[in-house]
């Protein structure tokens, strides 16, 4: 073996182990947030998005309870029943309650079969995909620009902000990087042997992106364009029979799609509304940013961003200043015809449904990968000197976001394990925990609540509580009431206006987006007893 490979191999395993480092310093560091908590729901064959007329409690549908809970009993939503739940469960709860299709959920069920739904768990599934991509990554930089390329794409996809930060969340998002990954290889693979394992590979590829989010039928439409345009060795007459291979493969879950996005959830209309001419038209370039940006959700630096844009721009305009005839190559058109239709995706997806997805980074996170391989091509184009230097500019415009990810308390502003420490610290036997919440915030804050801790849920959506009725039944005999706000997705709080009215404050405080008012009774030591007969429905 050269020197020069030994060098690269090891350069590559630094890169690998640098990825698991920046991903092991966040496992277990943040609790989790709603959506990570629907995901437990989910695979663990728990529904919790249907209209209340269509829970079957057999079947371990979210239903509001009448009466109050305690907090070990209200997680049992998130659990693995004894004996667990089967696959068809899995697979009803999510044509229930979700808008994406069902791999991650049914992989996610034998990961959390073997290894519980503990916070770790759940987010180690998703660092496994996000491992997983670094191998890949490199083997495709090195397709389309050599091992110079190579190392500078997996090292910036291993540290970037945004990488880091969905890698660890237990959602379908390092998982849409891993398949995508996956099916660029065999799309080139399929080219340039034209052998019929590569194609039965591919796919079911495509069939296993399909199968894992909707907004993936952008990147496998422009692979199945470019073969259909250059198929190399592939033989053209196979793409028929093959996509008729695919359909019948997607058809059972797809049939179900109109009927599946029509459907009532208690997230309904969140995505209404398409947005402003300007902001559509720009979208694909924002989306595309968004992939490198030093900040998002986590926060970050705009001075930082500003070296990065330079940094990044001055790449891009060494490359076409010096090599611009040899950019386009058909294994870089691919990548590019996979990046432009991931990030213009959402744009056509909102025109079509009157949505505002492009909106949301999350939706065009299939091109990610795309977006640093070729990043990694231009950076190794430079000399290596410059290529170093490029590197460091950019990792060092990355550290505020790194160390803003590193610092906040939780995902997404939702500071369960947090707001919930202090709450527990509070409660005494007398008193009940009232969470104004969507039913996956509800089950966020039974998470992690002490487990005899009793609450009670107020899902504006589902319409099953009552002003003043429900909030007399359920604070009657209770010698303060604790109110908790967290992800109720713009659903007023009538209970809360009530209570404001005829209870006391005791204490209120918020930690970003979740609110806690401690309420006592106006008169006397405990709530009165309720003139009803208990809970309206």
């Amino acid at each position: 073996m050269s020197v020069a490979r030994r060098s690269f191999r090891r350069a590559c395993l630094v890169v690998f182990v640098i990825a698991i480092g920046a991903r092991g310093l966040w496992i277990g560091k943040q609790s989790l947030w709603a959506d990570e908590i629907f995901s437990l729901a989910m695979a663990t064959g728990h529904s919790l998005e249907h209209p209340a007329t269509e829970a079957r409690p057999e079947l371990g549908d979210y239903v509001e309870r009448s009466a109050p809970l305690t907090a070990d009993d209200t997680s049992a939503w998130l659990q693995h029943e004894a004996p667990p739940a089967g696959l068809s469960r899995v697979l009803r709860a999510v044509r229930l309650s979700d808008t994406s299709p069902p791999l991650y959920y049914v992989l996610l069920y034998g990961w959390t079969l073997l290894l519980g739904t503990r916070d770790a768990a759940l987010h180690g599934f998703s660092v496994l995909c996000a491992l997983a991509c670094v191998p890949l990554l490199v083997h495709l930089a090195r397709r389309i620009g050599g091992r110079r390329s190579a190392v500078p794409a997996a090292l910036l996809f291993a540290l970037a902000p945004t990488s880091i930060c969905y890698s660890i969340e237990g959602r379908m998002y390092s998982l849409i990087w891993l398949l995508a990954l996956l099916l660029l290889a065999l799309t080139l693979r399929v080219h340039e042997r034209g052998d019929a394992l590569g194609f039965l590979g591919w796919l079911a590829a495509i069939a296993a992106n399909l199968y894992t989010h909707y907004y993936s039928a952008f990147v496998v439409a422009a692979c199945g364009l470019w073969l259909l345009v250059l198929p190399g060795r592939c033989r053209r007459w196979w793409l028929l029979p093959g996509a008729a291979l695919v359909l019948a493969a997607v058809l059972p879950w797809y049939r179900l799609l109109p009927q599946s996005l029509s459907a009532w959830r208690v997230t309904e209309g969140w995505l209404d509304g398409l947005p402003e001419a300007g902001q559509l038209a720009q979208s694909p370039l924002w989306l595309t940013w968004t992939f490198f940006s030093n900040g998002g959700k986590w926060g970050g630096s705009g001075t930082a961003d500003q070296l990065l844009l330079v940094t990044i721009a001055l790449v891009a305009a060494w490359l076409v200043a010096s090599r611009w005839r040899r950019v386009f190559s058909p294994a870089r058109g691919l990548v590019l015809l996979w990046l432009a239709a991931a990030v213009a995706g959402p744009a056509v997806a909102d025109l079509l449904r009157h949505t505002s997805s492009s909106l949301v980074p999350r939706y065009a996170l299939a091109g990610m990968p795309a977006a640093f391989l070729l990043l990694g091509y231009g950076i190794g184009r430079l000399r290596p000197w410059l290529a170093w230097l490029a590197c460091a500019a950019i990792v060092a415009a990355w550290v505020p976001g790194l160390l803003a990810l590193y610092r906040i308390p939780s995902r997404d502003s939702e500071p369960y394990r947090e707001v919930c420490a202090t709450v527990n610290a509070m409660y005494t036997p007398e008193d009940l925990v009232l969470v104004h919440s969507i039913p996956s915030g509800l089950l966020g804050v039974a998470r992690y609540l002490d487990p005899e801790v009793e609450l009670a849920s107020w899902v504006g959506q589902l319409k099953q509580r009552r002003v003043p009725e429900d909030v007399l039944a359920l604070s009657a005999g209770r010698r303060r009431l604790v109110f908790i706000d967290v992800h109720a997705v713009g659903e007023p709080a009538p209970e809360k206006d009530w209570l404001d009215t005829h209870a006391v404050v005791e204490q209120e405080f918020a930690l970003q987006a979740m609110r806690v008012v401690v309420y006592r009774p106006a008169e006397g030591q405990r709530f009165p007893a309720a003139t009803t007969q208990g809970p309206a429905h």
